[in-house]
């Protein structure tokens, strides 16, 4: 799901409503994505947050300037978050 993400108020809104989604389960949940789930609660509440407005926003230069830092920094931020999800989900 695309969204679309203007200020911090939006920030707040959309992970309220995509945490809910992420850290519950669901009966459509299949093994894959209740491991994914898992690894995402073991990571610090900063790394969950990110990865999960990443997730919404799809958009590296959206995030960047919400945050405002560079583009690279939210790309490079979001790919080690993805690795350590993989590394746990194996």
């Amino acid at each position: 799901m695309r969204s679309n993400l203007h200020d911090i108020g939006e920030c707040r809104e959309i992970l309220r409503r995509a945490w809910r989604e992420y850290m519950a389960q669901s009966d459509e949940d299949d093994d894959r994505s209740l491991a994914i789930k898992e690894a995402l609660r073991t990571l610090p509440p900063d790394e969950q947050a990110l990865f999960i407005l990443y997730t919404e926003v799809e958009s590296y230069r959206t995030l960047a300037k919400l945050f405002g830092v560079s583009r690279t920094t939210i790309l490079n931020k979001v790919a080690d978050i993805k690795k350590k999800i993989k590394q746990k989900v194996k």
